[in-house]
């Protein structure tokens, strides 16, 4: 069944033209704007730090989008900043602090984490080995990664939800948790039972409403700094790319993994359009994908995802002319050359933020499970991902003097537990004998609506 009245090959004229470049906008930075506000505040950015943070990752968002549809699998499909980089840079974050590290080596790191990993999806595309490294990551490790994942960072949401750090605080504020509960409970219900446009922009409308609500209750403070209006942007601006090994693992099992997120998102499209799409419009699509990531590493900035949710847009608005579309992308590259705008976006309450974040990443969960719910088959099966949680979340948490004459490099490695909870999966699902092991009826893979 068509989808939409006016294909990508077909282009709006007028007003209707505008009104859809202004919709796909509005998408845009709805999907663009939030995390990269949320990260500049772990990474403890400055007022100015964090405006040019922001300009560099609409920049970034708009040169892959448009070299997408132009050179890539060129489909209208939005490359934004993904929550699963956000969680990975989190829980380095938090690792970095374990170790008594320094955060801003740490952001050199993961320059060079980015560049490398973007690296090795491009050679995956050069050499075609796509396939057989996805099939590593089968649907037991992707869903142990999610969960691992997600739990890792459950405290940081919590505390971020709960107005812990924000504005100097260091205790929980209840009006703050009561105002972020409420919305959560806002967006869930919109994205869990509203239907058309209003589905569409349910986080657009919850930043919105957070911020006035917060505004109201005199819980905002619009802070200034010394932001030029015009400025080119700067590469590798926390200072030249540095080697960690444990970043650079984690990095590239990030880039791995988000190999079935472009895939999906292809996939949504060929659905939709009802045209199938060719091997090399999805090789063309991960290269530029890899170049995209190294991009990021270049600018200093949060890597970037094939949004899947841009096919569902499509749907909702029935236009999937690709004018509008690049129009909209076109603007987002102007963005990030105006800082002094984007120090705006860059006032937007951290609670707030979290709040829709925290929504995210319980989606993620659930994904987590179904994956797992997918690929489980055995008590064994079981056995290994309980095995992997409990040792990934365990080894996070061990004293870094613990470690004793461990040298920093190895230290921070055994205390990123989401590497070690992947390897221990990857082990158990691929390298240690399975013998003959039957499949056996669990709660995880009877039919349920999970």
């Amino acid at each position: 069944m068509r989808a939409q009245t006016l294909s990508m090959s077909e282009h709006p004229g007028g007003f209707l033209l505008w009104l859809s470049a202004l919709q796909w906008f509005g998408f845009m930075l709805t999907s663009c704007l939030t995390i990269p506000i949320v990260l500049a505040h772990d990474l403890g950015l400055s007022i100015a730090g964090t405006s040019m943070y922001i300009a560099k990752t609409l920049l970034a968002c708009g040169a892959i989008a448009i070299a997408q549809v132009w050179w890539g699998h060129r489909l209208p499909i939005l490359e934004g900043p993904s929550g699963l980089w956000w969680g990975v840079f989190l829980v380095l974050i938090q690792t970095t602090d374990q170790v008594h590290g320094n955060i801003y080596l740490m952001q050199r790191d993961l320059e060079m984490g980015l560049i490398i990993s973007g690296l090795v999806l491009v050679l995956l595309v050069v050499f075609r080995l796509m396939g057989r490294v996805a099939a590593l990551f089968n649907p037991v490790v992707t869903g142990t990664y999610l969960i691992l994942l997600t739990l890792q960072m459950a405290s940081s949401l919590i505390s971020g939800v709960f107005g812990v750090g924000y504005m100097g605080r260091t205790t929980v504020n209840w009006k703050i948790a009561v105002l972020s509960a409420a919305i959560i409970v806002l967006v869930y219900v919109i994205t869990s039972s509203a239907q058309g446009k209003l589905r569409s922009f349910s986080i657009l409308l919850g930043l919105g409403l957070g911020w006035v609500v917060f505004a109201v209750f005199g819980l905002t403070k619009f802070r200034t700094g010394p932001v030029p209006w015009i400025q080119l942007p700067q590469t590798f601006p926390f200072g030249a790319p540095h080697f960690q090994l444990g970043i650079v693992l984690t990095c590239v099992v990030t880039i791995v993994v988000l190999l079935s997120n472009l895939v999906a998102s292809m996939n949504a499209f060929d659905e939709l359009l009802e045209t199938p799409l060719s091997s090399s419009a999805t090789r063309r699509g991960t290269l530029f994908t890899g170049l995209g990531t190294m991009l990021s590493g270049l600018f200093g900035v949060i890597g970037n995802v094939p949004i899947t949710s841009s096919a569902g847009f499509i749907s909702l608005t029935r236009i999937a002319s690709k004018r509008p579309f690049i129009i909209a992308a076109s603007a987002l590259v102007v963005l990030g050359f105006l800082p002094k705008i984007d120090l705006m976006a860059a006032n937007l309450p951290a609670p707030v933020a979290y709040s829709i974040l925290l929504i995210i990443f319980a989606e993620m969960f659930g994904v987590g499970i179904k994956m797992l719910r997918q690929g489980l088959s055995s008590q064994r099966d079981m056995m290994g991902v309980g095995i992997a949680i409990v040792a990934g979340m365990g080894f996070q948490w061990i004293p870094s003097s613990a470690w004793g004459s461990v040298s920093t490099s190895f230290a921070y490695l055994l205390h990123n537990g989401l590497i070690i909870g992947v390897i221990i999966i990857l082990l158990f699902q691929h390298a240690i004998p399975r013998g003959k092991v039957q499949r056996e009826a669990t709660p995880l893979n009877r039919d349920t609506n999970l």
